[in-house]
């Protein structure tokens, strides 16, 4: 298990842990990765300390001083601190934990100082040391299909480096082998997610360690990863997925019933904070026998230029997508959250994903076309600095602007074309350019279907002349057509 080295070995300068000086506030200490904490309420456990950070960053060491109501956490980088403070500097409030306000600083320590001293000061609260870097789980009441991505994306957020997964029943229960990079990641993972839920209704975890060396994950085994071995690599950083409001179908950061963690502004550190930089966009509720990646391309892509798609192989009513940058997915986020797609009202939020990952080779996965990547694609709309089609970003509307129709095709074409997908109110070219036009359907529903059916489709499938080849190129419209 991790050793923490003497509390009285950790003081340095403008470190006051007790009288006068702990009444200053310091801030010009330069910056660091472990952060002091103090006015800690007398409850505040090291796993409140680790929840509180895990979502700026990786938590590599947890000390709490509680006869002093101080504590240091250390980061794994400056920057996972240095997020962390900026955030609660921009809301202007300070962070709360156990209802209780509390200053967070750099500390002018560089680490926190470990030993590995298995009989003493063990990781946790339940007094039992760490016993390696591969964790047991159980999952009870698994309501919800829980498969090697799904738990790959939490413990990778609240623990470190995950190795390999494998999922198996035994004795009629779902059970699972999580392997870290190091003991520490089995151990923060260990602390903050037992007894937690992965859903708000069920799949609760039951974590416990594993004696075994390594887990083996067979190439044929569709319920084993081994996430070192993969075509493109797998992110490096936590990905992480904010608790933006529960569902039965929705996928959340494990949470207490009570919590015991927030912020004095309506966003949590766990909502918001780094993860609105990311690229990576995480959708759920997705309607899985009609939803393709082309489908999901096409739709966000009206917001932003689409890179990879990832519909999850075991819950294929989630995806990830991912973005040429954080713009991109910030754009797709405001203007599609909470949209029908396919009949189902979709839920967007951002993940701290790096980048999507392409299936490992040989997979069934990697058959089923549940990964595309698109960065040569040619109907990326925002592809050239400046374009116009930035200025024209909308929500969805019942209203299509259709661009790149093909000489020849006339008004009754166009109209019988898209009333596959719904009734059409009314088409019309536009004055001086009859490549151009705007159809509107009676709903918006049936003008998102045929978004995602017919833009960039060639058209001589459907007995149209074919034009250039590139399909039209469809987009949701500000405008009415012209009466």
């Amino acid at each position: 298990s991790i050793l923490f080295s003497e509390a009285m070995d950790l003081k340095r300068p403008n470190e006051d842990f007790g009288g006068l000086g702990a009444k200053r506030h310091r801030i010009d200490a330069a910056p660091s990765k472990v952060l002091y904490f103090r006015n800690l309420s007398p409850d505040t456990t090291e796993q409140d300390l680790t929840q509180f950070c895990a979502s700026f960053g990786r938590v590599m060491n947890i000390l709490r001083l509680k006869e002093k109501n101080q504590a240091f956490a250390e980061m794994d980088s400056i920057a996972s601190a240095t997020t962390l403070l900026n955030f609660f500097s921009s809301v202007g409030n300070k962070p709360i934990i156990r209802n209780n306000p509390v200053d967070i600083q750099y500390s002018s320590r560089q680490q926190v100082t470990v030993e590995n001293k298995p009989q003493t000061y063990p990781v946790g609260q339940s007094g039992e040391e760490s016993l390696g870097t591969i964790l047991h789980l159980t999952i009870a009441n698994p309501i919800h299909p829980v498969d090697c991505d799904i738990l790959h994306h939490i413990f990778s957020q609240y623990g470190g480096t995950v190795l390999r997964i494998v999922c198996f029943e035994k004795n009629g229960s779902h059970q699972a082998l999580v392997e870290y990079s190091e003991p520490t990641g089995a151990a923060v993972a260990k602390q903050v997610l037992n007894g937690h839920s992965i859903y708000s209704d069920g799949c609760t975890l039951r974590i416990d360690y594993s004696r075994l060396p390594r887990v083996n994950v067979r190439p044929d085994d569709k319920d084993g990863r081994d996430f070192t071995l993969t075509q493109g690599g797998y992110p490096q950083m936590p990905m992480v997925v904010g608790p933006q409001g529960v569902g039965r179908s929705q996928m959340v950061a494990p949470s207490m019933a009570q919590p015991m963690i927030a912020s004095t502004t309506r966003t949590s550190p766990l909502q918001g904070g780094p993860a609105a930089t990311s690229k990576v966009l995480l959708v759920n509720n997705l309607n899985q026998e009609k939803v393709t990646c082309d489908s999901l391309f096409k739709f966000f892509g009206t917001c932003g230029d689409v890179m990879r798609v990832k519909i999850l192989f075991h819950k294929r009513d989630m995806a990830f997508i991912q973005f040429r940058d954080a713009q991109h997915a910030m754009q797709a986020l405001t203007h599609l959250k909470d949209t029908i797609l396919f009949d189902q009202k979709v839920n967007v939020q951002v993940s701290k994903m790096k980048d999507v990952p392409l299936p490992p080779r040989g997979t069934a996965e990697s058959y089923e076309g549940l990964t595309t990547d698109y960065t040569e694609s040619t109907m990326h709309r925002f592809a050239q600095s400046g374009s116009k089609n930035a200025s024209n970003i909308t929500f969805p509307s019942a209203s299509l602007h259709l661009n790149n129709i093909p000489d020849g095709i006339e008004q009754e074409q166009v109209i019988q074309l898209f009333s596959m997908y719904g009734q059409v109110e009314s088409f019309k070219f536009f004055l001086n350019n009859k490549k151009m036009g705007v159809l509107r359907f009676d709903n918006v529903n049936s003008a998102v279907s045929a978004l995602v059916g017919l833009h960039g489709e060639p058209l001589d499938e459907y007995g149209l002349p074919p034009g250039d080849g590139r399909g039209l190129i469809i987009s949701f419209s500000k405008s009415e057509p012209r009466r």
